[in-house]
This record gives C-alpha cells, sequence and structure tokens, in this order.
C-alpha cells in the first residue's frame, strides 16, 4: 500500500464527482430539506469555533476549529450549497480554514454586515429568500 492510499488528499473526491449523489449521501429526507436553500452564511467566532479566543506569546488570537463541523461543511458543498463567512474579525486561521473547506466567499474584518452581506449574495449568485 503507498503512502497516498493510507493517508489520502482530503477531500477525497473533487466537487464533480460528487454531483447527483445528494440523495444517496444525506438521504432524501435531508436532501429535500436541503432544496430551497443555496447559501448559508456563517460567522466565525462562537459558530465555526467554540468561542474561545487563545492568544500566542506575540498577541495572535489563535481559534480551535471541530473537524466534525468540518465534515458537515464539505457535506453541504456535496448537497450543492454554497457557503460564505462573514465575521468582524481580520483572522488568517479563518481564512486559511474557510479556503480549506472551499467556502464560496469569506469576509473579513467586517463590520458593515448589511453591506457585506449584499457582496456576498452578489458574489455567490444567491439571493436573500435562498440564503
Amino acid at each position: 500500500m503507498t503512502s497516498s492510499e493510507q493517508h489520502p488528499v482530503w477531500p477525497p473526491l473533487a466537487d464533480s464527482q460528487y454531483q447527483g449523489q445528494a440523495e444517496m449521501i444525506l438521504g432524501p429526507e435531508l436532501s429535500q430539506r436541503f432544496a430551497g436553500i443555496k447559501l448559508m452564511v456563517f460567522d466565525a467566532d462562537g459558530v465555526l469555533t467554540p468561542g474561545n479566543l487563545i492568544y500566542s506569546a506575540e498577541g495572535e488570537a489563535l481559534k480551535e476549529f471541530h473537524s466534525h463541523d468540518g465534515l458537515g461543511l464539505v457535506l453541504a458543498r456535496i448537497a450543492g450549497l454554497k457557503r460564505a463567512v462573514l465575521t468582524g474579525r481580520n483572522s488568517l486561521i479563518v481564512q486559511q480554514r474557510c479556503t480549506e473547506l472551499r467556502f464560496d466567499a469569506i469576509q473579513l474584518g467586517r463590520f458593515d454586515k448589511v453591506r457585506a452581506l449584499h457582496e456576498i449574495l452578489a458574489e455567490t449568485g444567491c439571493t436573500a429568500a435562498e440564503t
């Protein structure tokens, strides 16, 4: 067994390989419940993280994320949902996590939430009713 077979790259498949499999993966009930939703927008602190702020000796605010949440966000992408983060803090850690999870829009350091949300809607092509 090769090293890549023992430790596959995450996520294991490209998005195109999941197309049409949402009902098989999520089940018919959950797949139907997701049908009208096109976009989910999250805050970071206390939503994508447990809300703890841990500071390094250099003063950097560290954050922790739970892998189960990441799996849920990957499953949402598989189901065809777009994902965005909108947070008031400017955090390279949040940027990295959302990039790894292939978020469709990332708005950091934004306190003008209404304007930022409109920008996310324009960027993703989704309406407020689909969000």
